[in-house]
């Protein structure tokens, strides 16, 4: 919780001075924006009453709350540290601490400013301000938040804007700070207002006020009901970084779920045509098995007093005998022949048919082939390369 007190800010701000002049009371009014470095005025509008004030009520924004005029009062306190009420006892004589909002301002050389306002004007003005859905997050008094504008330029040690005189000492810490009704716009305002990009000098608490809170170094009365407010919009601020967290990362898995649900489609489409593939070269072979079964059959019909396993014995004796020189392109059992304008099956004999680039090898085949017991006889048909064994077994 403390960090997020600390280091969570805001990255634009409504910044309201109230000025304070018995019943009345007018507004000056900058939206501020920080971009990169950068802090940008947005929209400034002075001298407002409190209906023309609500225009620009925006209860998403934070809002700075600055009080000046008649009901806030300023001492500079000397001497040993004292207790609250004793303070007020020095400003006020008879009055009690519990009827004022205090605010206390650290300066050069330890020199403290107390400022004070009844708690029933402010409390009244910030009812006001929070029925207009203005979401208050600081409330400071005076013009001291006016010193944060002197960083903007070293060599100048003081200002004098409207009612409120500023002297900064070594430590840049307000030495000095006087309420006159009598100051004059000096050149050095001119100046700032420049930098600043602001059209009016009564802007000036306004955007000071603002400035001070983006730097973390704000003056600032310390309201519980603030600090609430403070740290809800603190936490909204929070969680909506972390709702963009979680739906940039959510967007994230997604996008990589989709990466990878397309190469699985891709994969998936890939096995599926392999699987075709597949399926068509096993309907090949089964096609193939069931045509060898049908020619087995046919053989085993066909093939006299030929078994199956002498058949077997045969073909593995004559290609045990090829030499490598030879190549076969056909071999059949009971092969079909023409003869006389008749088709018919011849028994008991093996066809061969092949190509031999080297007839010796050829010749010495076919004379083992002829050596063989249950051979009774080989004939030959010879065409260039080509060759035709009939060779007829004796069985």
């Amino acid at each position: 919780m403390n960090w997020i007190k600390e280091n969570i800010r805001f990255n634009e701000l409504a910044c309201i001075e109230a000025k304070l002049q018995g019943e009345v009371c007018t507004f000056n009014f900058v939206q501020l924006k920080k971009k990169a470095s950068k802090i940008v005025v947005e929209l400034e509008e002075i001298g407002l009453s409190l209906s023309e004030l609500e225009a620009f009520a925006n209860k998403k924004i934070p809002t700075v709350l600055t009080i000046n005029g008649q009901e806030v009062l300023h001492r500079q306190l000397k001497g040993e540290a004292e207790t609250e009420e004793e303070m007020v006892q020095k400003i006020l004589p008879g009055a009690k601490r519990e009827q004022f909002y205090l605010q206390k301002y650290l300066g050069e050389n330890q020199k403290v400013w107390l400022s004070l306002i009844r708690k029933s004007r402010l409390d009244e003005l910030l009812k006001n301000l929070q029925n207009q859905s203005w979401c208050i997050v600081s409330i400071g008094l005076g013009g001291y938040n006016l010193a944060s504008l002197l960083l903007l330029d070293e060599n100048v040690s003081g200002l004098n804007v409207l009612e409120h005189r500023l002297q900064v000492g070594t430590d840049g810490l307000i030495d000095h700070y006087q309420v006159h009704t009598d100051l004059l716009f000096d050149t050095e305002n001119k100046n700032c207002l420049a930098k600043l990009e602001l059209k009016e000098e009564a802007s000036m608490v306004a955007y000071a006020s603002g400035l001070a809170y983006f730097l973390g170094n704000q003056c600032e009365v310390l309201l519980p009901e603030v600090e609430h407010q403070k740290e809800e919009q603190q936490y909204k601020k929070v969680f909506q970084k972390l709702a963009w967290g979680m739906l940039i990362g959510t967007l994230l898995v997604l996008l990589g779920n989709a990466v990878l649900f397309m190469d699985l489609f891709e994969k998936n489409n890939q096995a599926k045509g392999a699987i075709e593939h597949n399926q068509q070269a096993i309907a090949k072979v089964e096609a193939l098995e069931a045509k060898i079964k049908t020619q087995d059959d046919f053989l085993n019909k066909m093939g006299g007093n030929l078994s199956r396993s002498k058949t077997t014995y045969y073909v593995d004796n004559l290609m045990g005998s090829m030499p490598q020189y030879i190549r076969l392109n056909k071999l059949s059992f009971v092969p079909v022949v023409e003869k006389k304008n008749e088709i018919k099956l011849e028994k008991n004999i093996l066809l061969l048919e092949g190509i031999s680039e080297n007839s010796l090898y050829l010749n010495n085949w076919i004379k083992e082939i002829k050596n063989i017991d249950w051979v009774k006889e080989v004939d030959i048909e010879l065409e260039e390369t080509k060759f035709q064994l009939m060779v007829h077994l004796n069985v």
